[in-house]
C-alpha cells in the first residue's frame, strides 16, 4: 500500500504543478508535461529495469511500466548513469514547476507536502519491504 501511496501523492504533486505551469503558459506547461511523461518512462526504464522484484513492484505500477519498456529482465549492477538519469528524471520533474508554484501559495504547500510524505513513504515503507539487495536506494536509506 505504501508504494502505492506514494505513487499517487507523487502524481498528485505532478498533477498540481502541471496545473501552476499551465495556468500561466501553454508552452511551459507542455514542456513539463513532457517531463513527466520522460519521468514515469526513464525511471522504469533505466532503474526498475534492473530490479528483480518488479514482478511484485512495491510500487503497484512502476514493474509493469518497465516490463512493457523492457521485456527481458536485466540482471546487471546499476551503475553511476543509471543513478544520474533517475535523480535528473526525478530533479527535473520537482525542480521544473517550482517559478510557477511559488505564486499560488497553497498549491505549493500540497506540492511539497505531497513530494515530502511520498518520499518519506519509500524510505521508511517501501525500501524496507523490498527485496532488491542490489538498489542504491535501498543502501543510502541503511536498509542494507
Amino acid at each position: 500500500i505504501h508504494g502505492a501511496a506514494a505513487i499517487v501523492l507523487f502524481t498528485g504533486a505532478f498533477l498540481a504543478g502541471g496545473y501552476a505551469v499551465f495556468m500561466d503558459s501553454l508552452l511551459f506547461g507542455f514542456i513539463y508535461a513532457a517531463v513527466i511523461v520522460i519521468f514515469f518512462t526513464v525511471i522504469p526504464a533505466v532503474y526498475c529495469s534492473k530490479c528483480p522484484c518488479r514482478g511484485r513492484c512495491m510500487h503497484v505500477i512502476l514493474g509493469p511500466i518497465s516490463k512493457l519498456l523492457i521485456s527481458k529482465p536485466n540482471e546487471s549492477a546499476y551503475t553511476v548513469m543509471d543513478v544520474v538519469l533517475t535523480l535528473s528524471a526525478a530533479a527535473a520533474a520537482v525542480i521544473i514547476p517550482q517559478p510557477w508554484l511559488i505564486k499560488n501559495i497553497p498549491l505549493l504547500i500540497f506540492y511539497w507536502a505531497a513530494v515530502i510524505i511520498a518520499a518519506a513513504e519509500i524510505f521508511l515503507f517501501v525500501c524496507k519491504g523490498c527485496g532488491n539487495e542490489k538498489c542504491p536506494m535501498k543502501k543510502i536509506s541503511g536498509l542494507k
